[in-house]
């Protein structure tokens, strides 16, 4: 092998490697985006996924220069069936890494961040709303109860007519009226607030969390995050307004807008890929699967020479006036009649 055939070899050598790195890569952040961070996932699906398809060039190299074997071989057509069936989930998973890492970023980052203002600015109108009602109620039984005080009003009038129990009547005989109205309208206060707590706890905590992720678009914890915020938007919004509705004289939270409602596409290759397929996407993967390939396009078939190698194999001559040749260690033999 002169200078310029090693040089061409090793440089077919590092494509093809660059080509399986690529793919490795644009695997494992597209299954860790499309199977929510699970690594149990990713990991094993990228290294089988890559292992295979690299098994399946070096197979077709071996058949197109009539590899000859003692085991099972396969046949050229059926290699590329199974080259070409392999190819198109690895295809969507490298796409989907290139969509959610360059294409879709900043629109994932921006709407998982309004996201989040939302889920504040919907806890705020809890709190406003609950507030208005209770300051409300609070001037309705400060009247109430200086009527009831002056006997222009029964006990049973307050019971019906501000659903109030006779525990807070009977605490209020004695006591100054606002006095007793403070006391009442403090444990209401608890209430409205200990529901507003019970989905994930302090809102700011939670939203300086969920804010720290996405704006470091951390890749191991995006997905979930982004997944966990839609349905504690829903969640909430569905908690909060039922609870002000049946305590709050039938209040109710503002609606969700549409662009709350929908999903991010980060966990769904295939809806992002019908967003974006293009010409950009096509030349993305016929660019990597050119060079993983290039060794197979560049194998020589039915040679008939000396002895020679190509990328690590053997090719064994049948000259009448050669030797055998000893291949180096590692290389494969390929005997040619």
């Amino acid at each position: 092998m002169n200078e310029i055939e090693a040089r061409a070899e090793k440089t077919i050598r590092f494509t093809q490697a660059l080509s399986l790195f690529v793919i490795l890569i644009g695997l494992f952040l597209g299954s860790m985006y499309a199977f929510n961070g699970n690594l149990f996932i990713s990991i094993p699906l990228s290294a089988i996924l890559v292992l295979g398809l690299n098994y399946f060039v070096r197979q077709m190299i071996s058949a197109k220069m009539e590899r000859k074997t003692t085991g099972f071989s396969f046949s050229i057509n059926l290699l590329w069936s199974l080259f070409v069936a392999s190819s198109i989930p690895i295809s969507l998973l490298v796409l989907h890494t290139f969509n959610v890492e360059v294409l879709e970023h900043e629109d994932i980052r921006s709407v998982g961040l309004k996201k989040i203002a939302f889920l504040k600015t919907l806890k705020e109108d809890y709190t406003k709303k609950y507030d208005a009602f209770l300051d409300s109620r609070g001037s309705e039984l400060e009247t109430q109860m200086g009527l009831y005080k002056d006997g222009f009003v029964t006990a049973n009038d307050l019971i019906n007519n501000l659903k109030v129990n006779q525990s807070f009547i009977n605490g209020c005989d004695g006591v100054d009226v606002n006095e007793c109205v403070d006391k009442y309208l403090e444990i209401e206060r608890i209430k409205f607030l200990r529901e507003d707590t019970t989905i994930f706890g302090s809102t700011a905590k939670y939203a300086e969390e969920k804010t720290t992720i996405i704006e470091n678009w951390d890749r191991f914890k995006i997905n979930q995050c982004l997944m966990e915020i839609d349905e504690n938007i829903s969640l909430t919004h569905s908690k909060l307004d039922s609870y002000l509705r049946q305590n709050a004289n039938n209040i109710g939270l503002m609606p969700l807008p549409p662009q709350v409602i929908e999903s991010s596409l980060i966990d769904n290759p295939i809806s992002l890929l019908q967003k974006h397929l293009g010409i950009l996407d096509l030349i993305i993967m016929l660019l990597i699967y050119g060079f993983l390939l290039l060794p197979y396009l560049m194998a020589p078939a039915k040679l008939k020479a000396n002895d020679k190698t190509f990328l690590g194999f053997v090719i064994r001559g049948s000259s009448k006036s050669s030797k055998p040749t000893k291949p180096r260690m590692g290389a494969d033999v390929i005997e040619v009649e």
